[in-house]
């Protein structure tokens, strides 16, 4: 605790609500969190895997809702599609909680194909780019994939 500047749990969570933590302050507690967890405490370990089941969750919800989307508006059967999942950020480069939110993302999206959902396969890629250039190249890559061949030159 003393690394920021407080006596106990308490005073951490009261220095943490403040308006003047900044997310630096806050990954470093998810460092710390992490550091602890790879010494064996226990309650840091559950404090990770309660964190990479939540991530997991948050991601499986998004691909569920776009599946969801993607099956409604089809004519007929809806063309199974194909997830690229890239996890950037720095809690990923713990290894230990990148490991179990990859496990947690697939045991989810293998639940996603077994309700019947529209999902061929997935795979977890490494980022190339930051986010902001990813998303370009992804409307770039749309754009060109709807436009006729006649329209490309």
């Amino acid at each position: 605790m003393g690394a920021f500047g407080v006596a106990d749990c308490n005073a951490l969570v009261d220095y943490l609500r403040k308006e003047k933590s900044s997310r630096e302050a806050i990954a470093s507690l998810a460092r710390l969190v992490f550091d602890t967890a790879n010494g064996g405490v226990h309650e840091a370990i559950a404090i990770r895997e309660e964190a990479t089941d939540l991530l997991a969750q948050s991601i499986t919800a998004t691909a569920k809702r776009i599946l969801t989307r993607h099956q409604e508006r089809s004519i007929g059967d809806a063309k199974p599609l194909h997830f690229s999942l890239c996890l950037q950020g720095g809690l990923l480069e713990d290894e230990y909680f990148k490991s179990g939110v990859a496990y947690n993302i697939g045991e989810r999206f293998v639940e996603l194909k077994n309700n019947f959902l529209p999902l061929d396969s997935w795979r977890i890629i490494k980022p190339q780019f930051d986010a902001a250039s990813g998303a370009a190249l992804l409307v770039i890559s749309r754009v060109v994939k709807t436009k006729k061949p006649e329209d490309r030159r």
